[in-house]
């Protein structure tokens, strides 16, 4: 493949849904993306809201303080920080606790604050990350102010 400057195609099905592979040599392995179908792929002139958003004008101030919190919540991106089945462990971690015949505690998390603004919505975020350097990777995860 490497030679010939070709790659693979193929089919697989993943959770009864069949995908599109291209399969290509990487680093002396063979490494597997999906592809999208065309009939998945739709372009901005069909969504209902694309006018709406083109014409859009941007306040000065909120542009200000996203780009703000970009710069208050970026890092260095480290893929083994990310879990691809929370819910897959939660779901089994009632499914043991249910095994157990043990009572399933379920933890509702706390109710959304209203917000009038997105300015405001930016400002809290800001407020939130400089108090308690959250790390936005992974909910609930903060790292400490020391350093």
């Amino acid at each position: 493949m490497v030679e010939e400057e070709k790659i693979a195609l193929a089919k697989v099905v993943i959770r009864n849904k069949e995908h599109l592979l291209a399969i290509r040599p990487h680093d002396w392995t063979l490494a597997a993306f999906t592809l999208h179908y065309p009939e998945e792929i739709h372009g901005t002139d069909k969504m209902k809201e694309a006018e709406t958003v083109i014409a859009a004008r941007i306040d000065k101030r909120n542009l200000i303080l996203a780009k703000s919190l970009i710069r208050h919540t970026m890092g260095k991106f480290v893929p083994g920080e990310f879990s691809a089945n929370d819910y897959s462990k939660t779901l089994l971690e009632i499914i043991r606790t249910k095994g157990k015949s043990e009572p399933v505690r379920i933890v509702p998390k706390g109710a959304a604050e209203r917000v009038r603004s997105l300015a405001d919505a930016l400002e809290k975020s800001i407020e939130r990350v400089k108090k308690e350097r959250v790390d936005f990777r992974q909910p609930g995860k903060r790292e400490s102010n020391a350093g």
